[in-house]
């Protein structure tokens, strides 16, 4: 289990900046069908790979606003966004905070 951990881990990462990226691109990558990878991806994370998909893209947009000095439009952009209004809803439902609110609270 922990071989198919590391790869999908990888292969999230190396998808998150992709706005085209779907659950069909994981499925097809791995030879199981559809409800067989969903299930084994949950056994595995303890979540959807949707679920998983975001999670990984909000840590990502944290890390940015923490680190750099991106504006929020090349932020979401990087995280695989391409609508930077539904990128702050997404951050706000996840941190429970704008992206406004989140830079001042980190000090930047």
């Amino acid at each position: 289990m922990s071989n198919f951990i590391n790869q999908e881990k990888k292969k999230v990462l190396a998808q998150l900046h992709n706005a085209d990226f779907q659950l069909q691109d994981l499925v097809d990558a791995s030879n199981m069908s559809r409800s067989k990878y969903i299930n084994t991806f949950k056994e595995a994370f303890g979540k959807t790979p949707i679920a998983y998909v975001n999670e990984m893209r909000m840590q990502k947009a944290a890390h940015l606003i923490e680190t750099t000095d991106l504006t929020m439009k090349r932020i979401a952009f990087e995280c695989g966004f391409t609508d930077r209004h539904y990128f702050c809803r997404c951050f706000k439902q996840t941190f429970k905070m704008t992206t406004t609110e989140y830079k001042r609270k980190i000090g930047k």
